[in-house]
This record gives structure tokens, sequence and C-alpha cells, in this order.
């Protein structure tokens, strides 16, 4: 009798554990198609920011963008009359890439409805994983009349200086 209730008891043990690695399994693959579908946004912003022409080569795009200057360029490319490019000097100490970025929040991204927070900025300057390419997202869906997409993962990733087959959707 003992016998019996041990090996019932194991079977329903198994019989968990195996429940448990389907649903481990069904997580992992949920997780791999959000990894995706950012990895996808991220191309996407990428292939956009390399078939406009900047002053700079691109390398390392928290770094390249954390002076505010390539930004005001694209957003130059789009609204010629709303940004001074003079405004905005390449600049190496921090305290002149938050001044640029300051002016550009004041005097054009309010306008286009991108206002930053001072946090946002200090992620910027300070070259935060993903914080330029949410910003350059939320800009994309501004000039393309598309809902804010949703911030992308914290990966690190670099430009492909170029860019083939635009898309003209992000999603």
């Amino acid at each position: 009798m003992e016998d019996n209730e041990n090996q019932n008891q194991k079977e329903i043990e198994i019989e968990q554990n195996n429940q448990n690695q389907a649903e481990e399994g069904m997580v992992e693959q949920e997780d791999d198609n959000l990894e995706e579908a950012e990895d996808n946004k991220l191309m996407y912003i990428y292939e956009w920011v390399d078939s406009i022409p900047l002053s700079r080569q691109k390398k390392n795009i928290s770094r390249d963008f954390n002076d505010a200057v390539l930004f005001a360029e694209m957003i130059k490319y789009h609204y010629p009359r709303l940004v001074d490019l003079h405004n905005y000097p390449s600049a190496s100490s921090t305290k002149a890439k938050i001044i640029n970025w300051e002016t550009l929040n004041k005097k054009v991204l309010a306008k286009i409805g991108l206002k930053l927070g001072k946090n946002e900025i200090d992620d910027l300057v300070r070259s935060k994983p993903n914080a330029i390419e949410n910003l350059l997202g939320r800009l994309y869906n501004i000039i393309n009349g598309k809902p804010q997409m949703n911030n992308v993962s914290s990966k690190k990733y670099h430009l492909n200086n170029n860019a083939n087959n635009m898309s003209n959707n992000m999603y």
C-alpha cells in the first residue's frame, strides 16, 4: 500500500516538473519574441539615422549624439526652418553638452511636442544605453505622424554607416 502511495507521489511530482518546464519554455519563447521586436525597432531607427546626411561619421550612437549636435541636424533635415545649427556647437564637456540639449529642448523640441525632462537630458549627455535610441524613436514617430513607440531594451548597438532598403514604417 505504501509503495503505491510513493509511486503516485512520484508520478505527481514528475507531472508537475513537466508542467513547470513547459511553462518556462513558453516564457522563454515570449522573451525571444519581445527581444526580436525590440531588435527590429532598433534596426529601423539605425537605418533611418543612416539615411540622413550628418556632419560627423557615426561610430557609437550614444556617444555620437550626446552633445545634441547630430540630433539637431536630424531635426533640421526634416524641419529646416525650425533649427539654427549655429546654436549647437560640438561639445566635449558635460556642461557644454547640457547647454546644447537645454537649448534644443527649449527652442525646438517643445515646439514639436518632444519636450525632455532633466533626467532625460542627463541620460543623453552621459550616453546611457538606449537613451538616444528611445528619443530617436519618438522623433521618428512625430515626423511620421505615428503614436509614440515603447522604449527599447538596454542592449548595446552600433550604427551601420551604409543603410540599405530603408523601411517607411517603424513597425
